[in-house]
């Protein structure tokens, strides 16, 4: 791939999945009887030495579009493969099949139902038949209102 001096480039650490960016600063073309050779340097954020992006093993990426769609695949991936090895877990320890598709449970979210009182407070209903009240200052009520 060839890039332009000044541009910057995204690098992707295999292990860490850490993403570092870094400026290229230097292009040399080496052209010898063997061929032709092109070397970028990179200076990474911070006071660190440059580096060549020849000497980086993990991936590069040109935009951080890119960069979220390899982070997400890779994201999506880890995780099927932990549900993958939890079910089989669960399948050879508990004798139980698990099924392919999964269904998930959401908390019902409770409704907060506000009333301002006469007393200066507030009646909030916490769901449940449950009921808080908040002693509220005038300029709060105010700001309720």
């Amino acid at each position: 791939m060839a890039y332009k001096v000044g541009q910057v480039i995204y690098l992707i650490h295999p292990q860490k999945l850490a993403v570092i960016p870094a400026q290229i600063v230097e292009q040399i073309i080496k052209r010898t009887v063997l061929g032709e050779e092109t070397v970028y340097n990179l200076q990474p954020p911070g006071d660190v030495d440059q580096v060549t992006l020849s000497s980086f093993e993990g991936e590069v990426f040109e935009n951080l579009g890119s960069v979220r769609e390899y982070l997400l695949v890779n994201a999506q991936k880890h995780i099927e493969a932990v549900i993958e090895k939890t079910g089989k877990i669960v399948e050879s320890s508990f004798d139980i099949p698990v099924l392919e598709k999964t269904t998930r449970r959401r908390r019902k979210s409770k409704k907060v139902e506000e009333k301002i009182e006469d007393s200066g407070g507030l009646k909030v209903d916490l769901g449940n038949g449950q009921v808080g009240n908040i002693k509220i200052t005038e300029d709060l009520q105010r700001l309720v209102e």
